[in-house]
């Protein structure tokens, strides 16, 4: 998401696809190693409606509390780390 050779596919996704959803996760999320990850959801074609994006970075213990607040943003989009955006 952050590396600086990956912004023309960054700039791509942004300007020809829609982006339906984005989980960025803990660093430590799979305990077979401790790499920056994210998944996302593409739409094949470019849309004007908004994402659902959750921020998971601040919440370490595995992938189990991974998925916890995952279910908890989807049920109360007023966590604090759920957010929405064009």
């Amino acid at each position: 998401m952050f590396i600086k050779s990956y912004e023309a596919l960054r700039n791509h996704i942004y300007s020809n696809r829609t982006i339906e959803t984005l989980i960025q996760f803990e660093y430590s999320a799979f305990e077979e190693a401790t790499v920056p990850i994210c998944t996302f959801a593409l739409k094949n074609s470019k849309q004007e409606k908004k994402g659902c994006y959750l921020r998971l970075t601040d919440f370490r213990g595995g992938m189990e509390v991974q998925r916890q607040k995952t279910l908890e943003a989807i049920s109360n989009h007023d966590c604090g780390f759920y957010f929405e955006a064009s």
